[in-house]
């Protein structure tokens, strides 16, 4: 029997980098026609049926089936994000196999030659010069005094001493995120597909870190304690997979999440310290059960940092 696993990884890889990009190619925010979305997908298709990649192939008739029947913008966000999950999936395993190769990049030699920001030690001679000079800058005539205060400013360097304030989008999180989640699913022997959709919304990093850890550990905790094994939901005339929802919203210059998972815990999450964690952000919960579906809501998070610790009214759940 002829060995073909070397053959096999190398056209694994061609799937994956097809995959990355056709759906570069389609979402990247472009005008693609819907012709030609459908056209990728049917390749993608095409490719995950000769690797034997039933679950890519099934996602990806599911999103051409939501788009050709025009169906939500919320559903079509939720069949995508489940095909890119897939995709990624599929691509965590094959580079658990066989890392991929990323090619070096060689940093350029920064010139300060006509550079506004200087190395570090001059930076500092400069700055202690301009204290220096400062006080004598009143001594000068008057039509020079104004000029002799701009120079003192570039010699201090001052605009390196305004940092800016580092904002990512929520969509930034997620690709990590919902990796681990699976990853902990498989490691507990349940089956679990994850969704995610929000909002364009920019987020202070320090929120945004805060806010990943929670939706993080809140997914696990329910993975752990609603998600039951696919033969147990199968005795129940359940699909063997659970569903696991991840969805922002933006509520003026706040942000409220809704978390929720097929299964009841067998546990309440209220007062513990998934939930109590979050009140560093100034935000508030609301956990529910009904119909056998789990539900954390998360609302009035800030998107800036500034405003942690202002906790308007509740005006709307999710």
């Amino acid at each position: 029997m002829v060995e073909k696993c070397g053959d096999d990884l190398v056209a694994a890889r061609r799937f994956m980098n097809l995959c990355s990009n056709h759906m570069r190619e389609i979402f990247s925010g472009g005008s693609l026609p819907l012709t030609d979305v459908i056209n990728r997908l049917a390749d993608i298709q095409s490719q995950a049926k000769i690797m034997q990649a039933r679950a890519v192939y099934k996602a990806a008739q599911t999103v051409i089936d939501d788009l050709t029947k025009r169906c939500s913008v919320e559903a079509c966000a939720g069949s995508v994000v489940a095909l890119q999950g897939l995709i990624r999936q599929y691509e965590t395993g094959l580079n658990e196999i066989v890392p991929k190769i990323i090619p070096a990049i060689v940093k350029p030699v920064m010139n300060f030659e006509n550079s506004n920001i200087l190395p570090m030690a001059e930076n500092v001679r400069q700055k202690q010069a301009a204290q220096i000079l400062k006080p004598l800058v009143k001594f000068a005539d008057p039509a020079e005094q104004v000029p002799l205060v701009q120079l003192l400013s570039y010699a201090a360097n001052d605009q390196v001493a305004k940092p800016k304030l580092r904002r990512s989008k929520i969509d930034a999180i997620m690709p990590g995120l919902t990796n681990n989640l699976l990853r902990l699913a498989r490691t507990d022997g349940k089956s679990v597909s994850i969704s995610y959709a929000s909002d364009e919304s920019l987020l202070d990093q320090a929120v945004l870190n805060l806010l990943q850890n929670q939706i993080e550990n809140m997914g696990k905790a329910m993975i752990k304690h609603c998600v039951e094994t696919p033969l147990s939901r199968q005795e129940k005339g359940q699909s063997q997979s659970a569903h696991l929802a991840i969805t922002s919203r933006i509520n003026g210059d706040r942000l409220d999440v809704l978390v929720s998972c097929d299964g009841v815990s067998s546990q309440t999450f209220e007062g513990t310290d998934l939930i109590s964690a979050l009140a560093e952000l100034g935000a508030q919960s609301l956990v529910s059960t009904k119909d056998g579906l789990t539900r954390i809501e998360i609302y009035h998070i800030p998107l800036n940092a500034n405003n942690v610790g202002c906790r308007p009214k509740r005006e709307a759940a999710l």
